[in-house]
Order: C-alpha cells, then sequence, then structure tokens
C-alpha cells in the first residue's frame, strides 16, 4: 500500500501514516480532518492515537469512515 511504502522507504520515510484503506465519503472524511488539525493545533490533545481517536468521535454517521481510516505506526508518538 502507499502508507507501507511511506514508512518503508529507503533513506528515511513517514514516522506514521494515518489515511483511508478504502474509498469513503469525502464530507465525512472533512469533518474527521477538521477536528483532527484543530485540536492538534490547539495543543489539547498530544499523541497521535488520543488524536486519532477523538476526530473519529465527532462523525456520528459515517461509520465506514471511522473503521477505514488506520494509522501505521505507533499511537503513542509525541506531536507537536
Amino acid at each position: 500500500s502507499l502508507g507501507e511504502n511511506l514508512i518503508s522507504a529507503t533513506n528515511g520515510g513517514a514516522i506514521v501514516v494515518w489515511s483511508s484503506t478504502g474509498l469513503t465519503t469525502a464530507d465525512v472524511q472533512e469533518v474527521m480532518g477538521q477536528r483532527f488539525y484543530n485540536q492538534l493545533g490547539a495543543g489539547n490533545l498530544t499523541r497521535m492515537g488520543d488524536l486519532i481517536k477523538d476526530a473519529k468521535t465527532v462523525i456520528p454517521f459515517g461509520r465506514d469512515v471511522r473503521l477505514s481510516w488506520a494509522l501505521l505506526g505507533d499511537p503513542m508518538l509525541k506531536v507537536r
């Protein structure tokens, strides 16, 4: 997958990748993404896994989005 290629790239690569594993609706992804970046910018949550978990909680509909977006990497990674 693209995520696996980003993480395992020779001479460096991504530390984590959070992406969809399938096709989902863009409007629901936008709500989730906005929540993620708002929380990241506010400094309310400092771990990647916590940011993702929180972002997924704001979508009462769009179960497909919550289930298909996956984190490749360490959820305990601290972000700034």
